[in-house]
């Protein structure tokens, strides 16, 4: 956490796969995030860990720690998405 105001290290950070896209593919553990702009902007988007599906892929589940809150397991679906945004946002991190 305390490297939450250092955003410069993810400028190097690109847009991969659609997690939704790939979900049933991806493997657990997979380090994912929003690109609601086409980068990484760390004052908006979110990033987090890929642990896996949710039936019927409506969304998936991930751990996901915003700086000033601890490190939680997520639904990330439509339902929830004002807080996590929408599923359809996260792509797999590549450098």
């Amino acid at each position: 956490m305390a490297y939450c105001a250092l955003p410069t290290m993810t400028m190097a950070w690109s847009p991969g796969s659609k997690v939704i896209d790939t979900c049933q593919s991806l493997p657990n553990y997979t380090a994912i995030a929003t690109f609601t702009s086409g980068s990484f902007n760390p004052y908006i988007d979110i990033a987090g860990i890929f642990l896996g599906c949710i039936e019927g892929n409506t969304g998936f589940k991930a751990v996901i720690a915003l700086c000033d809150l601890k490190m939680t397991i997520e639904d990330v679906t439509q339902h929830n998405a004002p807080f996590f945004h929408l599923p359809e946002t996260y792509h797999v991190i590549m450098s």
